[in-house]
């Protein structure tokens, strides 16, 4: 896989949403809407199609990103503040799938907890400066689907789910399956298992409850794919 500078993966994904100008902007929220990955419940989601936790293949479908178990991290609270490092957990793990060296180990280099846009891109400056990525906020569900279909593992917002009582929650996770019916997430709270859903509703959560979803794509090639006979 040839390696992609931020602004080449940027156009070919405008070309696909036919150049919607809000598509592949850095956005900066206030650091007050933090990813802390503690189980904070809001209010309860009602109406949603339903998930389940399943191996690597469901209903025939093998997942695109198959990071093996044992390089899975469990999230954990910050030495400082005991806050969730789900943000930093997800990243240890895309890091370890792109054999980002200098990330694969990034969580235990925290000290305080929570994750936003703008701490991440310090922690890439810090730990990795020379590292293409691209952040982004809203509800085009293309970056996600590029990113995947190049062997990408990116890490994206989880807003609700069954593991949570269908509650409100503020989460991060890494998109391991992305197509026209199925995705499937790798959630750094239950390693070794996946949770699988319909497309239309992992898009509901990725955007819930701010209306909008947050990803971050490393822009390197991942492994090789498994050849199949």
């Amino acid at each position: 896989m040839p390696h992609l500078s931020k602004r080449t993966f940027l156009r070919s994904i405008a070309a696909i949403t036919m150049g919607s100008p809000a598509f592949g902007q850095i956005l900066k929220p206030a650091p007050k809407r933090i990813i802390d990955g503690r189980i904070i419940y809001g209010d309860f989601v009602y109406g949603a199609d339903g998930a389940v936790v399943d191996g690597p293949i469901h209903n025939g479908v093998e997942i695109q990103i198959d990071l093996p178990v044992p390089q899975h991290i469990k999230n954990f609270g910050a030495p400082a503040d005991g806050l969730g490092l789900c943000v930093f957990a997800s990243m240890s793990m895309a890091a370890r799938w792109h054999h980002v060296r200098e990330l694969q180990n990034v969580i235990h280099k925290i000290q305080e907890g929570g994750g936003y846009p703008e701490k991440v891109d310090r922690v890439f400056k810090q730990f990795a400066p020379k590292l293409d990525y691209v952040q982004y906020e809203g509800t085009d569900p293309s970056i996600l689907d590029k990113a995947l279909s190049e062997g990408r593992m990116p890490g994206v917002t989880l807003g609700y789910g069954e593991r949570y009582q269908m509650q409100t929650i503020h989460h991060m996770v890494d998109l391991v399956h992305l197509d026209a019916n199925w995705a499937a997430v790798l959630d750094n709270n239950f390693p070794g298992t996946y949770e699988w859903m319909s497309r239309k509703e992992f898009l509901k959560r990725w955007i819930h409850p701010s209306g909008k979803g947050w990803a971050y794509v490393m822009l390197v090639p991942g492994p090789p794919p498994i050849p199949h006979n």
